[in-house]
């Protein structure tokens, strides 16, 4: 499992947390485009610490658009906590 950056950065030692959570989904084949959002000491989400890599919280949102070689991308989305 890698996180890759838009830039085609290996960021999966960066964000180590996210990457665990990914690696214990059930799916064997997953591609997912996301987003990673930092937080600042109030909650409140900063592109800039995440420039830095000053952050204490992270956490990633994404949509899975191939799952076990199945395409996803007709289908309706829904939340999941």
């Amino acid at each position: 499992m890698t996180l890759l950056s838009r830039n085609d950065l290996d960021r999966t030692a960066t964000f180590t947390d996210i990457a665990a959570a990914i690696g214990q989904l059930r799916d064997r084949t997953l591609l997912l485009d996301g987003e990673v959002v930092a937080f600042d000491s109030k909650g409140v989400s900063r592109f800039q610490l995440l420039q830095r890599g000053d952050f204490a919280r992270a956490s990633q949102f994404s949509i899975a658009f191939i799952a076990n070689g199945r395409d996803l991308r007709s289908e309706r989305f829904h939340a999941a906590a």
